[in-house]
């Protein structure tokens, strides 16, 4: 890398109002007797592979130093592709984390790197997350705002970086946050409209050991020109293979890979990258063992998809449904059943569709979760003469899209998806939309009778 970058960071200091002296004394609280700059010299020295096409707009590289040693995988993804899109996915397993290979085996991935900070014994993200357009979890109060990457469902998706407070509002880029469908906090924010913004204390990640020392990294930044992402994961803590970046070199390889945005997400024994299934680089856990996390960003095969609300014409219902404006509903709205001891019968929603062609199809459930949800809702996925039933729990996991199944929809089969509250219980029950998405094509077959 050439010292333009260092040029820049300077002249983004000195806009700041730093002087010579402010930025000796800043350089030395930062990175202690060595120099800001003492590490740059090992950028230069960082050798590219070659890139490998993973997917329409989609890239797998490898970089090492071993100088360092430094060994990198860099996810490059080109956000106007029409093939690719983005989004953020979280565990929803009882200990709400899992490891990256599983979400990204959950979630179709093409490549998945590890995202926003969580407690360890809880599995609460503790970092801003955001999922089809639903925040499911924001910045610790105690924390100041941090910044925060965003993606647009534009048909060529848009990124969008800003700080966002504990409140989830964004400090700045207000309007174009508004289109964010997925979004996940992390910090802090290295490069800012061309700008290196990584400081002492800079959204209270004030740790010394957090900023100057070498650790396992996971970022992201993008250009805002080229539309070009990257995810970086850095290994560390593995003397032999790879010794980590601090976040000042981190910074400077971001801004060597073209990104004008870049932050910083969690890392250490967390830093993962998971390319076409399997793991890519060496986690730094005892015995390279994956550590189950809180979310990932994953970048998979824009699908076919039929997505079938409550308010549409291909749901009908009997019973005594009300209509309900509850946060985390899929669209406006959610249907709501309440279950009594004395009902006669089960109520029950059926949604039904036409497939516009065979294949396989996985069949995905939104229903918003609430404390007196029904903990056996029924889905029946009917294909001709075949019922297959779900049996789940709407006291957790809502306001996303659950998975009910992977299914081979034949020609001239038409998909009935069912769902009844199995009563009597004094419980509620939430309908709300269903997704059919077409994973493959398959061949014509005769009709089923």
């Amino acid at each position: 890398m050439g010292n333009s970058h260092t040029f820049r960071q300077l002249l983004s200091l000195k806009r700041r109002g730093f002087t010579l002296p402010m930025l000796v004394v800043w350089a030395a609280t930062l990175c202690g007797p060595t120099s800001l700059y003492a590490d740059d010299a090992h950028l230069p020295a960082i050798k590219y592979g070659e890139k490998k096409v993973l997917a329409p707009g989609v890239w797998h590289q490898h970089a090492s130093d071993r100088s360092v040693p430094w060994e990198i995988e860099i996810i490059e993804i080109d956000l106007t592709s029409p093939e690719i899109e983005i989004v953020s996915i979280d565990g929803i397993t009882p200990s709400k984390r899992e490891k990256v290979t599983d979400l990204a085996n959950r979630g179709r991935a093409i490549a998945a790197v590890n995202a926003g900070f969580f407690n360890m014994e809880t599995g609460d993200s503790v970092s801003h997350f955001e999922l089809d357009d639903i925040v499911h979890a924001k910045n610790r109060t105690e924390s100041p705002p941090r910044s925060t990457m965003g993606f647009t469902d534009d048909a060529s998706q848009s990124a969008v970086m800003t700080i966002v407070d504990p409140k989830g509002a964004p400090l700045t880029d207000a309007q174009e946050w508004k289109k964010v469908v997925h979004a996940i906090g992390g910090g802090p924010g290295l490069i800012k409209n061309g700008e290196f913004t990584v400081t002492n204390n800079y959204e209270g990640f004030g740790k010394k050991n957090f900023i100057d020392k070498r650790h396992p990294r996971t970022a992201m930044g993008f250009n805002s020109k080229t539309n070009r992402m990257f995810w970086v994961v850095v290994d560390g803590r593995q003397p032999e293979w790879s010794d980590g970046m601090n976040l000042i070199e981190l910074t400077h390889l971001m801004a060597d890979l073209g990104c004008d945005n870049a932050l910083n997400f969690d890392g250490g024994g967390s830093t993962t990258c998971v390319v076409n299934g399997k793991v890519s680089n060496r986690p730094s856990g005892k015995d390279r063992q994956l550590r189950a996390v809180s979310n990932a960003w994953i970048v998979r095969r824009r699908l076919p998809e039929i997505v079938i609300d409550n308010n549409d014409a291909r749901l009908t219902h009997v019973g005594e449904w009300a209509v309900a404006t509850e946060n985390g509903c899929h669209g406006a709205d959610v249907l709501i059943h309440h279950s009594k001891a004395n009902d006669s019968q089960p109520a029950n929603a059926t949604w039904t569709t036409i497939v516009p062609a065979p294949g396989e199809y996985l069949i995905e459930a939104w229903w918003v979760a609430a404390d007196d949800r029904t903990n056996t809702a029924k889905f029946s996925v009917t294909l001709g003469d075949a019922t297959t039933e779900v049996i789940v729990s709407q006291r957790a996991f809502g306001s996303r899209w659950n998975s009910l199944g992977k299914f081979e929809i034949r020609e001239g089969v038409s998909p009935r998806i069912e769902l009844v509250s199995q009563g009597p219980e004094s419980a509620s029950i939430a309908a709300d939309a269903i997704r059919l998405t077409r994973l493959a094509s398959t061949a014509p077959t005769e009709k089923q009778p």
